[in-house]
């Protein structure tokens, strides 16, 4: 389990063992036949989802959608770095592209989230996201960009709808920033 403490700058890690990637183990079956796991919302339990009109183009808009097991809801976390166990890249697995915070918006809050092609050998910080495990749960997580130290947040004013934007915003520990896998 990692354990973190939230400070005045953000977050420090205090103690790190490993990365919980059980947490994001999806199974196929006949049914739902995409690898990946499902990334819910824990204030509206609607799912991280790509626009599923706008599949393999960049720029993708990354929205809350009641979950229904589709590739697009579907996350692919690839290690960042194998030295550092809380670092991933999310690839969607409905088109291959991945999670990535505008560039145009960094250090803002309300940056725009999308789909965008994967780095290739190096990941751009906007595609690279700290999961920080919250208040000792082993299943709730805070998803912090690194490229401006912002978190994955769900506009309050629309986490309950569907089509309800994913933005980044500074932290600060409410239930629409926290994510399940």
């Amino acid at each position: 389990m990692s354990i973190f403490k939230r400070s005045a700058l953000g977050f420090s890690l205090v103690a790190c063992a490993t990365l919980m990637l059980p947490v994001f183990t999806g199974t196929a079956n006949a049914a739902n036949a995409a690898p990946g796991a499902l990334i819910r919302n824990y204030q509206s339990g609607k799912c991280l989802d790509a626009d599923a009109n706008f599949l393999g183009y960049n720029g993708d808009r990354v929205q809350l959608w009641t979950c229904n097991g589709g590739a697009n809801q579907k996350w692919l976390p690839i290690p960042d770095n194998p030295n550092v166990k809380n670092r991933v890249i999310l690839e969607n697995a409905a088109d291959g592209k991945c999670l990535d915070a505008d560039a145009n918006g960094l250090n803002n809050n309300g940056d725009r989230i999308q789909l965008w092609d994967c780095g290739s050998l190096v990941h751009p910080a906007e595609q690279t996201w700290e999961m920080i495990n919250v208040y000792g749960s082993t299943t709730d997580w805070v998803f912090r960009n690194l490229a401006d130290g912002k978190v994955l947040d769900a506009d309050a004013n629309s986490v309950n709808n569907n089509g309800g934007k994913v933005q980044l915003w500074d932290w600060w520990g409410g239930a629409n920033q926290i994510w399940q896998g």
